[in-house]
């Protein structure tokens, strides 16, 4: 039955039609009287899966999803557009989840659990997928409809058919976000550090050149002489005559 449940599912969503009776006896009609008698069933559970967003390019509306599920609590699937598949995942902010989805670093990094979605994601590009939101619910019923939809759709990115088991986000989507953006945020930060570090490094090395006093401390003083004599000398080239 499940099987039935998602190809009606997906025809609405694919057409971007409408759910009612009309539209869905022409169904019924196609797939067998075997399912006749749970039409309600079928025409109620359809209904209730009927995403509340549709980003079709996750690439060009990225600003959008960001900005549309901004601290927002729900369920949310990844379909992709070239093969179908797809992945179901929930989350408490659903603003820094995407975040993250969208950090290709985060989704590439090897050293992370096995991830389907996350491997997708890299492979086809952004612009391949589609991404709903399937419902916005409370932080105390989130898992429990991301089970439901995990249940009724069997997403096949999803390794784990459990909710809440999300691989890749065993960190609070808040601590993880803060890593990768304190990491993106200091390599300007390194780099200087670094620069700094290596002209500290030449001046040591051209004193120690013109002043090679090695296994000797220099003072203070000693090394301030030694910059202004330094600075003060003049570069000799001599000559030869061919002749």
């Amino acid at each position: 039955m499940n099987t039935i449940y998602n190809l009606i599912f997906n025809y609405f969503n694919s057409s971007f039609d409408s759910i009612n009776l009309e539209n869905f006896l022409i169904i019924l009609d196609f797939i067998g009287p075997e399912f006749s008698t749970d039409s309600t069933n079928i025409i109620l559970l359809c209904s209730s899966m009927v995403p509340i967003k549709i980003y079709s390019n996750a690439d060009t509306m990225k600003q959008d999803i960001l900005k549309d599920n901004f601290k927002k609590v729900g369920v949310y699937r990844w379909i992709n557009n070239d093969n179908n598949k797809t992945y179901v995942g929930s989350s408490i902010n659903l603003s820094n989840r995407f975040r993250l989805y969208f950090n290709n670093d985060f989704i590439s990094d090897k050293t992370r659990s096995k991830s389907l979605i996350h491997d997708a994601l890299t492979l086809y590009g952004y612009s391949k997928f589609t991404l709903e939101i399937l419902e916005y619910c409370d932080k105390s019923s989130v898992l429990s409809r991301e089970q439901h939809y995990l249940d009724t759709l069997n997403p096949e990115y999803n390794l784990l058919k459990i909710a809440g088991n999300s691989t890749g986000f065993k960190h609070s989507e808040e601590s993880i976000l803060k890593r990768v953006t304190a990491f993106t945020e200091n390599k300007k930060a390194r780099k200087a550090l670094n620069l700094l570090k290596l002209k500290e490094n030449i001046k040591e090395y051209k004193i120690s050149i013109n002043f090679p006093l090695q296994g000797s401390k220099r003072s203070l003083e000693t090394i301030e002489l030694m910059r202004k004599n330094h600075s003060r000398s003049k570069t000799v080239y001599e000559y030869k005559s061919d002749k």
